[in-house]
């Protein structure tokens, strides 16, 4: 159907009217056709697909004009016959010179960001002692003492090198791991084991538990976020298993307390005594350390002053897998005597071979994967990281309770 003009003209001046008029409302107009800068057309198209057989379709092509798309497009850049620019890419020199620069940035920035975790690391494992060394000092106020090192006086593997074997205690085999965990929110799991057997006793108390069951618990405070053995269950003294290999029965601990200078046992298995009384004698039998077997040891035994004295520090097992390591229900007391990072640990050497079946992780040494040294506790609740390069002299001075070396400094 042909269109009069008009028609045409009257539809058209309609349309501009409505545009101006929806234009104004949004605060905006319709440039004018003389600009320089831009044009503006009305256009009506034809369409079949109206009731009267066609339909207007307007639009505004509001174009920049081919000389001011010159003006914005580079150099290089081409302009279509309708003012349109067309720029270019990137070259793939460009390219790769972008790749580069941001394959160095990551470069430079990874090691900052792998020294920042092992900070926070590092930092996560110290107020672990820190609230090992509150705990202590909580049992302290409460009993008048600290914890015991161990309670174990086996008849069938007591020798004389011992001593006079202990025959009563308030517990059977624990050590003082386990004594202080009340005053570390855990009250109720210490409540559930039977203190009169064994740690690794299979027989199920009043509880509804065993001990070797019990002992599977993870404790966080005692572990390192920077061991990998941190939530692995290490073998120790059972037929019986805690997970899916028969070598998983108790949980790993990366701290022990401090016992003695040269060796924290008087037979190669049990450790020292702490004494039958007050009295700092030393020798081959009485631990000169904070801890030993059969009793705590008193603040006024402490004559270094506790603030000179090891109480806690890190200790590694076999590494990941392997099965080896320290538990925290039981034999965990260590000496000085490798001094820190040893041959004998997994960062300073080999893991040694077994002394004697599953009991090599007691003879390590201080030890942890923190570059150059290891966490210490002093009895005063300080918490130190001591270098691997430590004096010897000055580590066995910081050793003892009651040496007289309480002048040495920390190197």
């Amino acid at each position: 159907m042909a269109i009069s003009r008009q028609h045409k003209f009257s539809v058209e001046r309609s349309l501009r009217l409505a545009i101006d008029c929806r234009l104004s409302a949004h605060g905006m107009e319709r440039p004018a056709a003389g600009n320089s800068h831009h044009r503006s057309e009305i256009t009506i198209l034809k369409s079949p697909t109206s009731r009267w057989g066609f339909r207007y379709v307007v639009g505004i092509l509001r174009m920049p004009s081919p000389v001011a798309a010159k003006k914005r497009c580079h150099s290089r850049a081409a302009v279509t016959a309708r003012g349109a620019c067309l720029l270019h890419g990137f070259t793939l020199v460009e390219l790769l010179v972008v790749i580069a620069i941001i394959g160095i940035l990551i470069a430079l920035l990874l090691p900052a960001v792998q020294a920042a975790r092992a900070a926070a690391r590092r930092t996560e494992c110290s107020n672990n002692f820190k609230q090992v060394g509150l705990a202590l000092h909580s049992f302290l106020s409460a009993n008048k003492t600290f914890p015991e090192g161990q309670l174990y006086n086996s008849k069938g593997r007591w020798t004389s090198e011992c001593g006079e074997r202990p025959l009563e205690m308030r517990a059977y085999s624990f050590t003082w791991s386990l004594f202080i965990i009340p005053y570390m929110e855990q009250e109720s799991l210490y409540d559930l084991f039977d203190l009169q057997v064994g740690n690794g006793s299979m027989i199920t108390n009043a509880s509804g538990y065993s001990n070797f069951e019990l002992g599977a618990k993870r404790i966080s405070t005692y572990s390192c976020p920077d061991d990998p053995q941190d939530e692995e269950l290490v073998t120790c003294c059972s037929t019986g298993t805690n997970g899916t290999s028969q070598y998983e029965d108790i949980a790993h601990i990366s701290m022990c307390a401090v016992a003695d200078t040269d060796d924290f046992t008087c037979n190669g298995i049990f450790p020292k005594r702490m004494g039958k009384d007050m009295g700092n004698q030393i020798s081959t039998e009485n631990a000169n350390g904070a801890f030993g077997n059969y009793r705590g040891a008193r603040p006024a035994e402490f004559t270094d002053g506790t603030s000179h004295t090891l109480f806690v520090g890190e200790v590694l097992g076999g590494g990941q897998q392997t099965y080896q390591g320290h538990y925290w229900t039981n034999h965990n007391l260590m000496d000085t005597a490798d001094g820190i990072n040893g041959a004998n640990t997994v960062v300073g050497g080999v893991w040694p071979v077994p002394p004697s079946g599953n009991e090599a992780y007691r003879f390590t040494g201080f030890a942890s994967y923190h570059t150059g040294g290891c966490h210490f506790l002093f009895g005063d609740g300080s918490v130190t990281f001591l270098s691997e390069t430590i004096s010897p002299g000055v580590l066995a001075a910081l050793t003892t309770r009651s040496g007289g070396e309480a002048d040495s400094s920390i190197e």
